[in-house]
């Protein structure tokens, strides 16, 4: 009988106890835009406590140096379901390796839960530079910018898209930062669409930079939008050095400030400038696969098969400014793409001596500076898998009392049966 007694006692507590231990309660920190294991100092975050018996008392204990709440009591009382929280929470100090602990009463619960590990770092904090400060544009056109953005704070500046005003400018392509770690600095490429109907003259351009988890800065640029660039064929341009003669056609571009595509026949000239300087491209000679071109402002003479391309630096100083490509040659013309370099392309990274015939990847390309999106996350730490981990233990460890009661309990009834007959 005593030992039917012990094996009912085992089996009740092998029912209650793996209930206690799954119930176990947590407590977690979470902060919108924070980094992974970290809060923002002097931002407030959210203490969590899940998993604690209905309606039992939670207390914050155990908490870092400048913690405090606001309009709200350090005693709180789990909801029905297990769970508190404390939303007001503010840390005022940079420290490192803290937790926060909370005191927990009733049936299931530990009496004390902590959170994992975090730290408490700076929020970030950005600068930038734009270049260029000035600028002239056409109607219609592209301005190209680049712009420097430091994050002087040591928690990650989270970004969506830059944006820009008034109306009469817009973002046509790049200016998307995703991410600047703390301390870390990027360099972003835009391209700003100006309006064909914006007013002439003197405008001031706005760019508004705001990550989803700093103060937002403003940077200004002074554009002169000028009258959108025509075209003049037939202006009876003659070709020298194998051009043809009176029928030839010279087309103005005017100020460049992304790339153009124009088709050639053979004396055909594109005038265009050049950060202020004026520059003249003369297709001098046609094949079928090569096509030979007079830039005037360099005095240079090269050739170029499809697919290939020649870059130039103008000023020398170690960065290409303009890229001339041969993208096709059909019913003798040439069709050739002018870009310009808003950015810094060393002239170390030259171009290859034959790109691929007809491919998107062979024709040069404005620098985008667009980088992966992504969005604010919100950064939580919990015990979770430590009390899944002890809820295994306790339930292998129960598993094993059971069945050494069942087979004690089994040998003592043999043991007995043998001495009665025995007796007998």
């Amino acid at each position: 009988m005593v030992n039917m007694k012990i094996l009912i006692y085992i089996l009740a507590a092998a029912l209650i106890l793996p209930g206690l231990a799954f119930a176990a309660a947590s407590v977690s920190i979470s902060q919108s835009g924070a980094d992974s294991n970290s809060v923002m100092q002097g931002r407030v975050f959210t203490v969590s406590v899940a998993g604690a018996t209905a309606n039992a008392q939670a207390i914050i204990t155990s908490y870092p140096a400048g913690f405090s709440l606001t309009g709200e009591s350090f005693t709180k009382t789990a909801s029905s379901s297990g769970s508190v929280s404390w939303t007001t929470t503010v840390i005022s100090q940079k420290l490192s390796g803290q937790t926060i602990s909370v005191s927990i009463s009733g049936q299931g619960s530990p009496e004390t839960a902590t959170s994992s590990t975090f730290n408490v770092i700076t929020a970030p904090s950005i600068s930038a530079t734009v270049s260029p400060g000035s600028a002239s544009a056409a109607q219609g056109s592209n301005l190209a910018l680049s712009l420097n953005i430091v994050n002087s704070g040591e928690t990650s500046a989270r970004f969506g898209t830059i944006t820009v005003s008034p109306s009469i400018f817009s973002v046509s392509s790049g200016c998307s930062p995703s991410e600047i770690s703390g301390g870390q600095s990027a360099g972003i490429s835009c391209s700003i669409a100006v309006s064909p109907s914006a007013s002439t003259g003197a405008q001031t351009l706005t760019v508004i930079i705001a990550p989803s988890n700093a103060d937002s800065i403003t940077k200004t640029v002074s554009v002169t939008v000028t009258a959108a660039s025509s075209e003049t064929p037939g202006t009876g341009t003659t070709g020298g050095g194998g051009g043809g003669g009176g029928g030839a056609n010279t087309y103005d571009k005017g100020e460049i400030l992304r790339s153009v595509t124009q088709s050639l026949a053979k004396g055909d000239v594109v005038k265009f400038n050049l950060k202020g300087q004026a520059h003249q491209l003369k297709l001098a000679n046609l094949t079928n696969t090569t096509a030979t071109f007079n830039l005037s402002s360099s005095w240079e003479v090269f050739s170029l098969r499809i697919g290939q391309e020649k870059r130039k630096d103008f000023d020398g100083d170690g960065s290409f400014d303009l890229a001339v490509f041969l993208k096709t040659i059909a019913n003798s013309k040439a069709e050739v793409t002018i870009t310009p370099f808003a950015g810094t392309v060393p002239v170390s990274a030259t171009a290859p001596a034959e790109a691929p015939k007809e491919t998107e990847s062979s024709v040069p390309q404005e620098p985008s500076g667009i980088l992966p999106g992504e969005q604010p996350q919100t950064k939580e730490t919990g015990k979770g898998e430590q009390q899944l981990s002890a809820g295994f233990v306790l339930v292998a460890v129960l598993v094993i009392l059971i069945t050494a009661a069942i087979a004690y309990v089994a040998w003592d009834n043999s043991r007995k049966r043998k001495g009665k007959e025995k007796q007998e």
